[in-house]
Formats: structure tokens, sequence, C-alpha cells
């Protein structure tokens, strides 16, 4: 949400894409924009969206990104949902970025094991026991590993080891927020905010 709040900066008129929405997150953006907000899931019937002020539309990452437009989008975001699809991760990463209209923002996050390498296996034979031993839980299809971060995950959007969000919030608005200095660089914690470049937005002025 400070990311969206201090760097995005969404006009009220903005649409927004947002897969597996966090309610909290939901509403906030529905009270701000409106009808330009869509949430999209895989189940779209899950309890936590019940009784909630928004629909959420029934979406398969792995076959229905071409039903949306591109170049259509404020704000593009996901947080801890590329563990979980059974496909090539890279292009649905490319393919979420090409929604993205100039001026706009992708946010997303995934699990980042510290002193870990990427590891991926969809074969649909695996038992949740063994996702679990090899991915962290029963439903994770693969791990992103901050060791060969550059080489995987960094490679997609060109992000920098060296990304660390204080490069574009103050220290003061994390700390009230109780963002911990090790969420804030590359790690387990770590939210990324790309412009519609795929790149990390330019540092804010010193004193900004």
């Amino acid at each position: 949400w400070l990311l969206i709040e201090h760097v995005a900066k969404l006009r009220p008129d903005a649409r927004i894409a947002h897969f597996a929405p966090e309610p909290t997150v939901a509403r906030l953006l529905i009270e701000r924009h409106g009808t330009g907000y869509e949430a999209y899931d895989l189940d779209p019937n899950r309890p936590r969206w019940v009784d909630e002020p928004f629909a959420v539309r029934r979406f398969d990452l792995c076959t229905d990104l071409a039903t949306l437009e591109d170049a259509a989008y404020d704000l593009v975001m996901h947080h801890h949902v590329m563990e979980h699809i059974p496909c090539n991760v890279t292009i649905v990463l490319q393919r979420l970025q090409a929604k993205v209209r100039p001026g706009g923002y992708h946010i997303f996050s995934v699990p980042i094991r510290e002193g870990h390498h990427y590891r991926s296996d969809i074969h649909p034979e695996l038992t949740g026991e063994q996702r679990a031993a090899r991915f962290g839980q029963s439903n994770h299809l693969r791990r992103f590993g901050q060791a060969d971060f550059d080489r995987t995950l960094g490679m997609v959007f060109d992000i920098p080891v060296t990304y660390d969000v204080t490069s574009l919030l103050d220290d003061e608005i994390l700390s009230a927020a109780h963002v911990l200095p090790r969420q804030r660089v590359i790690g387990g914690g770590a939210v990324f905010i790309l412009d519609s470049d795929g790149k990390v937005p330019a540092p804010r002025p010193a004193g900004g």
C-alpha cells in the first residue's frame, strides 16, 4: 500500500487489475477508484471474499491472459501468486507487464528464500508433502532464491541485486508501518515495483 500511495500515486479514474486480492487493500482501492478496480483469481469463491464489497472474476494466469487488453492498466498487482501457477512463470510475468499502460506500474512479491537457489517442478504427480519439502508449502510449485536472483527473477525485469525500497520510500514512512530493514531489500519480505518499461522507478530525490 505504501508503494501505491507514495510511488504509483494513481489518479481517481485509474484502472487496476488485482490478482488474488487481499481484502483490505481491495477495499481501499475500491473506495478510491470504484469501477476501475478489477479482481481476479483461479477460485473466485474462496471464503476470504465472502461478504466483501467486490466481485472476484475467475481467471487462470496460464490460459486467460490474452483476454485482457495490453497497455490498459494503471496498476497490475499480485502478491505470492507466481509460486502457485503450473506454467512458465517468466512468460506469465512478462505478459502481466504488457498489460501496464505508459505511466502505470506493476507491483508484486514472491517468496524469496535467503541463501537458496531457484527451484521449480510443475509435474502434477508431486504430492503435497513433496512440494512442502521442496518449495516450503504443499501448494507451491516453485521457490525463488536469493542466491541466484540476478540469474532468474532479476533477469526477467532487470531488477538489480541492490534493490532497496528505501530508495523509493522514506525510512520514516517504512518505520512507521513497521517494515523491517530485512524486508526492504531482496529477500522473503521484498515487494517489487516496476514502471511501464519494466524497470524499477528512479530513486526519490534526496530529502524527498
